[in-house]
């Protein structure tokens, strides 16, 4: 063939050059698309578009080349150069693809990879876990008893959890099912399925789908004689598609549920690279081999999920150790009740029997167990390195993240949970958790306007979802912004909110515009459309406080019992002795009824276990509060920071610093107790309490404000008390504050205002009213 003539430009234009390339680029980006449809809709490995990309970028060079020799119009002649540069440059290709996409040295570009993590104790680590991409979250719903034998209702519950149970030991299958989410659990609950059966197939690919998992997994099981034939179908959620229905009979139901189990993990691996794992296990090696076991195992489970009965689930799970004492989950159940109750003893001696069975537990189970024991043992830093190793190990799991989330609000570590929170809003940016959890962060950064900001991405997303409307509208009513809230009360009825919090969200505004009576009145119409214990608590609790701020303590005393029996049923025991008799305590107290207070106080005592049985403490000092007995108030100041040292809740610090600044108060020693009570105000403004309730910032506020009144400095303390009872119009305490600085600066009109609007609130107050029975001096000081 005759050598080109003319300049070298002239020649890529004759040879068509630019024009072969380009159509050649073009090309690769439909091949692309092409295979990412593929990848989509069929089973082919996920990498395919990847390997599109490398191969056909490493075979420009002989596109090049080609269009060189071959681009002008014409005929030309094959050389042996050309063949060999073309084959060359295809084992270059391929060589791109095993380096960039299939890296040498892991068979098939393997989906899991290996990590080195240095764990709580200093010790390096190596575990086998899935590359992000190919990780494969499953939900799973509970099963349907097609057979005629209620006894076997049970199996409902324990077939999918079996199954979930022994997917979990693949490093790149998780499983949740309600058992393991509160949140799937109440989706489940709010729409009529109270246990979570029998849902159908489009609420639970709408669940799905808001939690962002690939595959649905549902089951049912019949019986003919002693064999059971189990039925699971595996969902595509994005779709919806059916992708296999695995059926399978044997009298040995483990061996069935062990081949179900096997199945699916084939069928949702099927187009991944290699796996490296351990050998499987059977589920009668990891779980247990007794049937009575598993069934006992799994009443204790419905027993405190449904029923809220941690005693009657300890006689349970016990019964299933009483049967095989090897069942690791068992223990791993029993730590969690005991935690609930308040038996760090047994919670802990749980918890490492678990750990010494950890070859039966998969490594999720390992990591929270792990976290529990140190977090029972107040070893706070050890908690959140194994959380975070946890996070580390498996980056998308959403309970690991949400839990390390947790522990750093509780530990006031806020910075770091919203950092949490967005790696969850990156995993899951449709789950509406994340968004309402992020939204909590900038409330407690007493930032609305970031709030507003996430909780409006959310209404965009889920026009149709009444949960961003709700949050919103606790966002405004913090900040005091009440017709706002109102509006997003409104609009979250409006959209089917099932839980009544919005409807008793403006009972409570009612209150504060209208006047107590108008909130105690929506509130006995709420309690009639009450139709859950969960429900019936929100809303006898918010009556309690509607009563509490109208001074009727004696009929907040009687509502407190109702509250009580409520909360019995849904509460775990800790909670019932501390969230709700402790209560009382303080009704008591401002009843001036101390011995009744007092004989409580023992009661609860004597109910609790080590080493929470010490924090009456935090109760005894409100009883010596109330006569300003000094002496044995610091004595319960010191009970509490004893209890402290032993068990650090970063939470109640502002506790201590808050009963340190009353006692230099009642000491006269002013300065020092306004710097205490700063320092106190700035813990719990970091606090996630606050997103619970701001009685208590609300407290410390008003306490603070009566010493700058002391201190004379009036308008300080007129700017804090304002503050206050513009997000909480009914705070008694704070307006009598607030009369005094008024009164102190002179300000006869406005403080005749607001005696007016609190004699107002008051006009059915108990005279034995703590705050009530200051009234008399208040209206000689207002009227002289």
């Amino acid at each position: 063939m005759s050598q080109p003539s003319g300049d070298f430009f002239s020649q890529i234009l004759v040879r068509r050059i630019l024009q072969i390339i380009g159509v050649y680029i073009a090309s690769m980006w439909l091949a692309v698309e092409i295979g990412e449809w593929l990848t989509e809709r069929f089973s082919v490995p996920a990498d395919l578009p990847k390997s599109i990309f490398v191969g056909m970028i490493s075979m420009l060079p002989a596109v090049i080349m080609m269009a060189w020799w071959h681009g002008r119009p014409g005929r030309d002649r094959w050389s042996l150069f050309q063949g060999v540069f073309l084959l060359a440059n295809a084992g270059l290709a391929i060589l791109s693809i095993g380096h960039f996409v299939h890296p040498f040295g892991e068979s098939e570009a393997a989906a899991t990879e290996t990590m080195s993590l240095t764990d709580e104790q200093g010790h390096t680590v190596v575990y086998e876990v899935a590359k992000p991409r190919f990780h494969q979250p499953v939900m799973a719903s509970f099963w349907s008893n097609d057979s005629e034998d209620e006894s076997l209702d049970w199996l409902q519950y324990a077939g999918p959890w079996l199954v979930a149970k022994d997917l979990r030991r693949s490093p790149v299958i998780s499983v949740t099912t309600p058992y393991e989410s509160n949140s799937y659990l109440d989706q489940l609950r709010s729409r009529g399925f109270e246990k979570g059966l029998n849902t159908p197939l489009s609420l639970a690919l709408q669940i799905a789908k808001k939690r962002a998992v690939v595959w649905l997994l549902r089951g049912q099981f019949s019986q003919i004689g002693s064999t059971l034939t189990f039925t699971v179908k595996l969902y595509e959620v994005s779709t919806g598609d059916e992708v296999q229905m695995i059926s399978t009979s044997n009298e040995d139901w483990l061996a069935a549920l062990d081949e179900i189990s096997e199945r699916t993990s084939e069928i949702i691996t099927r187009t991944l690279p290699s796996i490296r794992v351990a050998a499987d296990l059977k589920l009668a090696e990891h779980a247990s081999e007794s049937i009575t076991a598993i069934k006992a195992l799994i009443t204790g489970k419905n027993l405190v999920t449904f029923d809220n009965d941690f005693p009657a689930s300890v006689a349970s799970l016990r019964e299933a150790l009483d049967i095989d004492s090897g069942f690791a989950d068992v223990y791993v159940e029993l730590m969690s009740l005991y935690r609930g109750m308040g038996d760090t003893g047994q919670a802990i001696e749980a918890a490492r029997k678990a750990l010494s069975l950890d070859y039966k537990l998969y490594q999720e189970d390992m990591f929270r167990v792990k976290a529990t024991v140190y977090a029972l043992e107040s070893k706070n830093e050890l908690t959140l390195k194994s959380l975070e190793n946890w996070v580390k190990v498996y980056p998308q799991s959403v309970e690991a993240l949400n839990i390390l989330a947790r522990n750093y609000l509780l530990l006031n570590e806020i910075d770091k949970a919203q950092t949490a929170y967005e790696s969850l809003y990156e995993l899951e940016p449709e789950r509406e958790q994340t968004l309402l959890s992020l939204s909590n962060i900038y409330r407690l950064k007493e930032q609305p306007d970031k709030a507003v900001e996430v909780l409006d991405r959310f209404t965009e997303m889920e026009p149709d979802s009444a949960s961003p409307y709700l949050q919103l509208a606790a966002t405004h009513a913090q900040f005091g912004e009440f017709d706002k809230a109102s509006d997003a009360y409104e609009k979250a009825i409006f959209l089917g909110a099932s839980n009544l919090t919005p409807e008793i969200g403006l009972a409570l505004i009612a209150a504060y515009e209208q006047g107590i009576d108008a909130g105690l009145a929506a509130m006995d119409d709420l309690i009639i459309q009450a139709s859950t214990d969960s429900q019936r608590y929100s809303v006898l609790t918010t009556h309690e406080l509607l009563l509490y701020h109208a001074g009727r303590l004696e009929a907040v005393l009687e509502k407190s019992i109702v509250t009580e029996e409520v909360g019995n049923r849904i509460l775990p025991p800790l909670a019932q002795l501390f969230a709700l008799r402790a209560k009382r305590i303080t009704y008591l107290v401002e009843l001036g009824r101390l011995d009744e207070a007092m004989a409580l106080v023992d009661e609860i005592h004597a109910s609790a276990s080590p080493p929470y049985d010490r924090m009456v403490s935090f109760l005894t000092s409100a009883i010596h509060e109330a006569n300003r007995d000094l002496v044995p108030y610091k004595a319960a100041t010191k009970e509490m920071e004893a209890f402290l040292e032993e068990q650090p809740i970063p939470a109640y610090q502002q506790v201590i610093l808050a009963a340190r600044a009353k006692e230099n108060w009642w000491e006269g020693d002013l300065a020092a107790a306004l710097t205490l009570y700063d320092q106190a105000i700035g813990e719990s403004r970091k606090s996630f309490l606050i997103l619970q309730t701001l009685e208590f910032l609300n407290t410390l506020m008003t306490e603070r404000a009566s010493v700058l009144i002391e201190l004379e400095r009036f308008g300080e303390a007129v700017d804090d008390l304002s503050q206050i009872l513009a997000r909480s119009p009914l705070n008694g305490s704070a307006r009598m504050a607030l009369i005094d600085a008024y009164l102190g600066m002179g300000e006869q009109q406005k403080a005749e205002e607001h005696y007016q609007r609190l004699i107002k609130q008051w006009d059915q107050a108990n005279q034995a009213y703590l705050n009530f029975m200051k009234m008399p001096e208040l209206t000689q000081r207002v009227n002289s």
